[in-house]
């Protein structure tokens, strides 16, 4: 395929030449102009030709993107014509280092509120520097750079803008370098700085199998669809042990995965689907729809005639997108000897993208049920395109399964809703989510100890299911048709 023949071309050092060769009719922009100008009409005709909903954008004289200051304030305007995009975004690079290199450079664990007044530690990568200073899942911080205010406020407009949510936001996602006062599950105290730091991601944060009388459960939290390349040992470790144990159900945790790489989630789908599904490529796991216009080829003349920079300049960019289109269908090659009979899915509003996709392919053909709150809904993702100094991921494609299902822009809802606790630990049967789960896998609740819920639970109805940012990327990645 074309891609194979350009694969040797690092996408993300990739430079879009600035020169525009030719336009439609209907859009005669100048072909002069210096190099911001072209750089702004560079992103107009890529983002145009293939944005999902591109009939909602303007043509080029109407629309006139060398109006604009930046190339910022133009995306902003581009994305706005479709009020059910709140995906689109650009970035700097950082998103294709971690998803692609499986390397992240922050502070290596995230946080969340169990309660208004209750912040605390709810993953932390092993890898990472935290994880190396003895910060762990559960973890209460009572302080942030010495200052004890961090309770939850919703701000003036209940919108979770509130002085100390917006200070622990800034210590925690923007910062350098932040100093956390942790109270640990023994009672004691402990003052830990911790700084930005390169790490290799391992997003299976646990894994462990139960037997009930017989009845063995697998159980693994995964937490990034980071490339394949960088994490199929991880995976594949998780999975041999629960071959090897001989488990016929499996729990899959994705309370905090918000995506990542489409391969990664067919990778996983491959070893959670049943033997039914068959080795030979002919059952469908999903397809990808596009707009018209890279549907039937109907691309501006920019894109048409715009070559690739060296070596590749003997390919154009309707070439590779071509090359997209024609393998749209992707189908199950099952992987491994497992034949599961259910899987139940742990999801929260965190949940997103890569992650509904993997729900998404597989439920019509095995019993699949999730377990917690709605999840983010994201039916739609990215190719990601170099434009200037930015990459930008403009939405590109939707996702529908062998039924043809993929409408899902409010969420998967919960067959068990229930709210979780971060102060239990992973594994943990009296934790809420694992133990919802394993009901519904038939596990009595006399099996699994005292329930871990406590009324201050109750408080977070009147909280925001994502109070903070969160780490890393929110998005379904298509890097196979990248050129990588």
């Amino acid at each position: 395929m074309l891609l194979k023949q350009i694969g040797r071309w690092t996408a993300w050092s990739l430079t879009i030449a600035l020169a525009l060769n030719a336009c439609k009719k209907r859009d005669t922009a100048n072909p002069s102009g210096n190099a911001a100008e072209l750089s702004k009409d560079t992103m107009y005709y890529t983002f145009k030709d293939e944005y999902l909903w591109t009939d909602a954008v303007p043509d080029y004289m109407t629309f006139n993107p060398r109006r604009f200051n930046n190339l910022q304030d133009l995306f902003n305007a581009l994305v706005s014509y479709k009020s059910l995009d709140r995906y689109s975004f650009l970035d700097n690079g950082a998103v294709a280092g971690q998803l692609q290199g499986g390397i992240s450079g922050d502070f290596g664990f995230d946080i969340g509120y169990n309660t208004p007044d209750e912040l605390r530690v709810i993953y932390c990568y092993d890898g990472s520097q935290a994880y190396q200073q003895g910060i762990r899942r559960t973890w209460q911080i009572t302080a942030i750079n010495g200052d004890p205010a961090i309770s939850y406020d919703e701000g003036a407009h209940g919108d979770g803008s509130g002085k100390n949510l917006t200070r622990v936001s800034k210590a925690m996602y923007s910062s350098n370098s932040t100093s956390f006062t942790f109270k640990k599950p023994d009672g004691s105290t402990q003052n830990i700085t911790v700084s930005r730091s390169n790490y290799n991601i391992n997003p299976v944060l646990f894994s462990k199998v139960y037997n009930f009388s017989g009845h063995k459960i697998g159980y693994f939290v995964f937490n990034q669809f980071v490339d394949t390349s960088k994490i199929a040992p991880q995976i594949n470790n998780a999975f041999n042990s629960f071959t090897s144990a001989g488990i016929t159900d499996l729990i899959v945790d994705l309370r905090y995965n918000r995506g990542g790489v489409v391969v990664t989630q067919e990778y996983l789908a491959n070893l959670i689907a049943p033997l039914s599904v068959g080795t030979n490529k002919q059952t469908v796991m999903y397809k990808e729809t596009f707009n018209n216009n890279l549907t039937n080829g109907l691309f501006s003349p920019y894109v048409r005639n715009r070559p690739l920079p060296p070596p590749d300049q003997r390919f154009t960019w309707a070439d590779v997108f071509n090359d997209l289109t024609s393998d749209a269908t992707r189908y199950f090659a099952k992987a491994g000897s497992l034949n599961l009979q259910n899987v139940v899915f742990i999801g929260t509003r965190s949940t997103a993208s890569a992650s509904e996709l993997l729900y998404n392919s597989l439920k019509p053909h095995i019993n699949a049920k999730w377990v917690g709150d709605t999840t983010y809904g994201k039916p739609v993702g990215f190719l990601g395109i170099p434009v200037g100094q930015y990459d930008m991921y403009a939405i590109s494609f939707q996702s529908k399964n062998s039924l043809g299902e993929g409408d899902y822009f409010d969420g998967f809802p919960p067959d068990v809703k229930d709210y979780e606790d971060m102060s239990i630990d992973w594994g943990n049967t009296s934790e809420k989510y694992l133990r919802n789960a394993l009901i519904l896998l038939g596990v009595p609740s006399g099996a699994l100890g005292r329930t871990s819920l406590n009324a201050a639970l109750e408080q977070r109805r009147s909280m925001r299911s994502n109070a903070l940012p969160g780490n890393g990327f929110n998005g379904m990645l298509e890097t196979r048709r990248r050129l990588r």
